[in-house]
């Protein structure tokens, strides 16, 4: 299910068992592999390497279908060696049709390792040094064998400063951040100090938008979705969904109704606000088994709080905005295996922009915004694995992204209204009331006023990204080192860590 793994290279030293309780070990020739339990991992071992594939390929199933044409085995070879087996044969480049949580870790004989990052922020992979040197996806792992020596801190001028960072930003200083969608080799130059070769899986794509027919693109979105989805439902039979009312949580929502024969949906509003009126409306439409929970302030901050432990965010803005699926989550312990979710369609289809401003270069605001999911820790999957779920974004995917990139922005911002072709889209297969296909744009984070309740309980303003960045990036230093155990992160205790700080 989870992804958590942790390599620590000459690491078998008494330091290490600390680790033995909750860890499954495995001796490499360079140092030891750890991984949690729920951690999924497919070995594979021959006289030339070891290779782990850790996390989960959504489409692996399509990868052993493409290899199957050149390779009769591809039905009885483990995930891994599908994966190998592919680069063998097609190159590196093959390697970017990969979907998931997943990171590819090979050790040679000799001892080179080689790490292989997916490309869209749901596994985010660190090199870490201390006394030793660590590759992992978890860095509260090193704080527990290190403890407060583990990290050294930047400033957190250089935190909040600016909104958009390089994909491999960490603000951490002994700590470098694995670029998405790239080839890492660890070397050593003459004196003995590590450094990356790093080598980008595919060329990056063209800037320059394109023309395409309305009924094509209404086609490819449709495919995607459906393809997405539909998988899914091949191992469960019931699937949850954070439903908010909004286009992108029912149109998710109408699609899987055609494909699982449960659906169970959560919304959640504060005191301020909610969307219930129009979450019913979708529920009562499509026959979802649903239930609305108001949060308290209590759970709002534990689930920016839990966010910023679980996922490791420092940012502001991605600890809000991940508190209400942190609640969700927890209302869907146990009911569900799965969640789908609407996330990051606005970062595409331009809900993120205001419907009556003109913009000079819309797809430039669109493509700043999907780059900084990169480094945000928005997409982990592993908040949503302490919970027993996995998580799937049938938005996010590498084929809409890259559509999206260099779609004209016609079809994203028009006529006083935003998401258009998404919207002609949700019209066109007739599953939704009209009242929520037109519906105006209103955030995640927005529409149940977590935004506000944040900015209140931190004393702030409620667009002062700045001040919640600093709450984050606090609450995060704490966790890393040990100061703060999650058990422990009340409002009371949260105060104190402010006030110090």
């Amino acid at each position: 299910m989870g992804s958590e793994f942790c390599f620590i290279k000459y690491g078998t030293d008494k330091k290490s068992n600390k680790l033995i309780n909750d860890f499954e070990f495995h001796e490499l020739f360079t140092g030891i592999i750890l991984f949690r339990d729920k951690t999924n991992v497919s070995k594979f071992e021959n006289e030339k390497y070891n290779a782990f594939l850790i996390g989960n390929i959504y489409n692996i199933s399509t990868i052993r279908s493409i290899l199957g044409t050149l390779d009769g085995r591809s039905s009885v070879l483990s995930d891994v060696e599908v994966v190998l087996s592919i680069r063998e044969k097609f190159g590196n480049s093959i390697l970017s049709i990969a979907e998931g949580d997943y990171c590819l870790f090979i050790e040679d004989k000799k001892g080179n390792l080689e790490v292989i990052t997916e490309s869209r922020g749901l596994n985010l992979v660190n090199l870490v040094q201390t006394d030793s040197i660590w590759i992992t996806n978890s860095l509260k792992i090193v704080g527990i064998v290190e403890e407060e020596k583990a990290f050294d801190f930047k400033p957190e001028i250089e935190i909040v400063r600016k909104s958009l960072k390089p994909d491999n930003f960490s603000p951490i200083r002994n700590v470098s951040r694995l670029k998405p969608g790239t080839i890492n080799k660890l070397a050593f130059d003459t004196q003995g100090y590590p450094y990356l070769e790093v080598k980008y899986i595919a060329s990056s794509v063209d800037e320059n938008s394109f023309d395409i027919k309305r009924s094509v693109l209404l086609d490819i979105i449709d495919s995607e979705l459906r393809s997405s989805i539909s998988r899914l439902s091949k191992n469960n039979e019931t699937i949850g969904i954070p439903l908010s009312g909004g286009l992108d949580s029912s149109l998710v929502t109408a699609l899987s109704s055609q494909y699982f024969n449960k659906i169970k949906t959560w919304s959640i509003g504060t005191e301020l606000s909610n969307e219930f009126e129009f979450s019913q409306i979708v529920s009562d439409h499509l026959g979802t088994e649903h239930e609305i929970k108001i949060l308290s302030e209590d759970e709002i901050i534990s689930g920016i709080v839990k966010s910023i432990y679980h996922n490791e965010i420092f940012d502001g803005l991605s600890s809000e905005i991940q508190s209400g699926l942190f609640n969700i989550y927890e209302l869907a312990k146990g009911k569900v295996n799965s969640l789908i979710t609407g996330y990051g369609s606005d970062l595409l289809f331009g809900g993120i922009l205001e419907p009556r401003k003109f913009y000079i270069e819309p797809n430039k605001i669109l493509s700043e915004q999907v780059y900084r999911t990169k480094w945000t820790g928005e997409f982990s999957t592993h908040g949503a694995v302490n919970y027993g779920l996995n998580v799937y974004h049938p938005f996010w995917t590498n084929n809409l992204i890259s559509l999206c990139n260099n779609l004209d922005p016609y079809y994203k911002i028009r006529d006083n209204e935003v998401k258009n072709i998404l919207r002609e889209y949700a019209d066109s297969i007739n599953l939704l009331p009209k009242e929520i296909v037109w519906r105006k744009k209103i955030g995640i984070h927005e529409g149940s006023s977590v935004n506000k309740s944040f900015a209140k309980i931190i004393g702030t303003e409620v667009n002062n990204y700045q001040d919640k960045t600093r709450f984050s990036y606090s609450i995060y230093k704490e966790f890393l080192t040990g100061r703060l155990s999650i058990e422990e992160a009340n409002q009371n205790k949260l105060r104190e860590i402010i006030k110090r700080n």
